[in-house]
């Protein structure tokens, strides 16, 4: 499959059942319709009410309404577009198939590279930043994050199985990247992962340019606990210094609990946080010396 994005051009590239997530993804980011065809013996894991209409061929087309949200917004306005390829789509094999044994030996099967540059070549994808969704890459993050959202077009490549041949990987300069350090089925996933965070930093898809920097990860430090209302719920209270008005009072609370929960959580995110240089305030200070001190 091949996902697309607007202003930015995002091509996925997937293949198999892999089409029940591409279009759940492409439904989730706005698409005003999704068409694709799956075996019927996908039809049980299908987690929506579709319409239903033959094909002739033994396979069902499934009509998906579109999802709303910031990313179905940025696709009504333009902003954001995505597309899915299936890479079944270019075999030359009678039944599609893609993927073949592995030379040496070895469990699972390979995705065939014929197909897979079939798809690639449809799509244009010399032209574009190709990045391939790999449990062997490089962690998705912020700053990455950051760098493709500076892009005009994008090719993502989720593979099956054991992986892709790796002539794919060199001759489209593919750059490997992983959501985590774990394994998924397919790539699509993570694709959704990616795209996600990358179209939620173009400027407009979010609706306030700011909205996006907003988030505490992005200062460095996990996001302070979030309530809203009743004041009151089953006997749990929402912390009284958010009611109380006290502007200072409220940012130097939420710059504390960021504090407290980044040291207990994510003790590398502290220590790249302290690591730049930054101008605190006088309350902020004094709450950086009290946790400090607590921990040692």
């Amino acid at each position: 499959m091949e996902y697309l994005a607007g202003t930015a051009d995002v091509a996925v590239i997937g293949a198999g059942h892999a089409g029940v997530e591409a279009a759940l993804a492409c439904a989730r980011l706005g698409c005003d319709t999704v068409l694709f065809t799956i075996s019927n013996d996908a039809v049980a894991n299908m987690p929506c009410n579709p319409s239903i209409g033959g094909t002739g061929k033994g396979q069902l087309v499934f009509e998906i309404d579109a999802l709303g949200g910031e990313m179905g917004r940025a696709a009504d306005k333009g902003i954001l577009n995505v597309r899915t390829t299936d890479i079944r789509d270019f075999s030359n094999d009678k039944h599609n198939k893609a993927d073949d044994y592995p030379f040496g030996g070895g469990g699972g099967m390979v995705m065939m590279a014929d197909p897979i540059f079939g798809a690639m070549e449809s799509v244009s994808a010399g032209d574009k930043k190709v990045i391939y969704m790999s449990p062997r890459g490089r962690i998705l993050d912020q700053a990455k994050i950051e760098e493709l959202s500076q892009l005009d077009e994008m090719v993502i490549l989720c593979g099956h199985y054991e992986g892709v041949d790796q002539r794919v990987l060199d001759y489209w300069n593919a750059e490997e990247i992983s959501i985590g350090d774990y394994v998924l089925t397919g790539g699509e996933l993570p694709a959704m992962v990616l795209i996600d965070a990358v179209a939620r930093m173009i400027p407009d898809v979010l609706g306030n340019e700011n909205s996006a920097l907003d988030e505490s990860i992005y200062s460095g430090l996990l996001e302070h606990p979030q309530y809203t209302k009743p004041r009151e719920y089953r006997g749990l209270e929402v912390p009284e210094v958010l009611v109380s008005g006290n502007h200072k009072l409220i940012d130097e609370w939420k710059f504390r609990r960021s504090l407290e929960l980044t040291m207990e959580r994510r003790t590398d995110l502290l220590e790249a946080y302290f690591s730049r240089e930054r101008k605190y305030t006088k309350g902020e200070k004094k709450i950086i010396e009290e946790i400090t001190k607590r921990k040692l």
